[in-house]
């Protein structure tokens, strides 16, 4: 924000563009887009810029909300999340979680699997 109003009140001073580019390292086109938005918000260059200016300008410079915007993965996710969380939070008891198994051969492997407290079999949950 401050870059913008430092390159208005040079610009109202009467410096060229290529001065205000040497000073501020700004490119001239972007110290044009700069003066063409004050124009258009309405500011005509006799007054001072103040910070309700240069905030008039970033906001026509850059729009958008202040509100987060959801994308489409994320709107196809939301209603499964509870199912994602168990997935990668796996509770103790009941849920689903990795385990050591070991088979009749004596041969051991991990393996994702749901599981109950007290459950018998070879697999000891870890």
């Amino acid at each position: 924000m401050w870059e913008i109003l430092e390159v208005l009140r040079r610009w109202q001073r009467g410096e060229s563009k290529a001065a205000i580019k040497r000073e501020t390292g700004r490119t001239r086109k972007t110290i044009r887009r700069f003066v063409d938005q004050t124009r258009e918000v309405g500011w005509n260059g006799t007054s001072e810029p103040d910070e309700t200016l240069a905030v008039a300008v970033a906001r026509r410079l850059k729009p958008g909300t202040d509100e987060p915007r959801v994308g489409t993965s994320a709107a196809a996710l939301t209603p499964h999340r509870e199912r994602i969380r168990g997935w990668l939070f796996p509770r103790r008891a009941g849920g689903f979680g990795w385990r050591r198994c070991t088979s009749s051969w004596g041969a051991r492997a991990w393996t994702s699997a749901q599981y109950e407290r007290g459950s018998p079999s070879t697999c000891s949950p870890t």
